[in-house]
């Protein structure tokens, strides 16, 4: 994964990037990313991925941003935040179908805020996520398989 800044229309904008063999993904928004495009290298066309309404539909609510975590072949991991709270979720490649996953909600430490994505292998996800304290906050980090995660297991491992 990669995150970019870029100047466009005066306004300084993050892009996450993700590439495959037939493309790259990237998610854009005024102020904050809020949607997921791929832009197909062999036609030069962008497609909606995941746009803003299918994303606030799944959330239940508006949301700050969406963060792209992993592109596989057989969907995409995307992570939504707003200022109170966030989860990860899981667009099928096939169905279109957007299912939360409950990861924020079942983090092994109390009081805690998934932080970021680190790593996708072929087995798993890595992530960090924030536990706040009383007067700070501890990062700690995070392994699950893609077995348990996308069957809403939660068996996460505290690296």
């Amino acid at each position: 994964m990669l995150s970019v800044w870029l100047w466009w229309r005066g306004v300084k904008r993050n892009l996450f990037v993700k590439a495959d063999e037939t493309g790259f993904y990237y998610n854009s928004g005024i102020d904050y990313p809020k949607e997921v495009y791929k832009h197909d290298l062999e036609t030069s066309e962008n497609e909606i991925c995941i746009s803003e309404e299918e994303a606030k539909a799944a959330f239940g609510k508006e949301y700050l941003q969406l963060i792209i975590w992993d592109v596989r072949e057989d969907g995409i991991l995307f992570h939504l935040v707003d200022e109170k709270e966030g989860d990860v979720f899981w667009k099928e490649s096939k169905s279109g179908e957007i299912k939360r996953l409950y990861l924020e909600e079942n983090l092994p430490k109390k009081n805690s805020r998934l932080n970021s994505f680190m790593f996708g292998t072929e087995d798993g996800i890595g992530f960090s996520y924030l536990q706040s304290l009383d007067s700070d906050n501890i990062e700690w980090y995070g392994y699950i398989s893609w077995e348990d995660l996308l069957a809403g297991k939660n068996n996460i491992k505290t690296l």
